[in-house]
């Protein structure tokens, strides 16, 4: 009897510790960890939380309207695909996806895409 109150005393004790760990706080430190963020904050319906992801330029550039817009297109699961946008002195774009992770401690290069002129509005600077 003795033995079973200290085995349960010991798995309370594991039990409490274990639960009263600190939990990792995503942070907006990687590209990642920034888009996560953005879809945790439409799918909790935190506009302003949304809003300080943003650099203090581009604050205004989602309004409340385009918000809700992305919550109503917003699903439980969401994949992010690693693009890099090269953009050369003539005006010509390439956007080249990267591996999700590393591979064999780099990223390596998925696919290679030339921009079509009609796209290239979507990636310009419209300052």
């Amino acid at each position: 009897m003795k033995y079973m109150s200290v085995s349960l005393l010991l798995l309370l004790s594991i039990f409490l510790l274990s639960s009263c760990q600190r939990k990792t706080v995503l942070k907006p430190d990687t590209p990642e960890n920034t888009v996560w963020l953005f879809k945790r904050s439409v799918d909790d319906g935190k506009y302003d939380n949304l809003k300080q992801l943003f650099t203090d330029e581009g604050k205004n550039t989602i309004s409340l309207d385009t918000f809700n817009k992305i919550r109503k297109i917003s699903t439980p699961g969401a994949s992010f695909i690693n693009y890099q946008l090269l953009t050369f002195t003539n005006g010509e774009m390439v956007l080249v996806r990267l591996s999700p992770n590393k591979i064999n401690g780099e990223y390596k290069i998925e696919d290679v895409i030339i921009v079509p002129k009609e796209a290239k509005k979507v990636f310009m600077d419209n300052k």
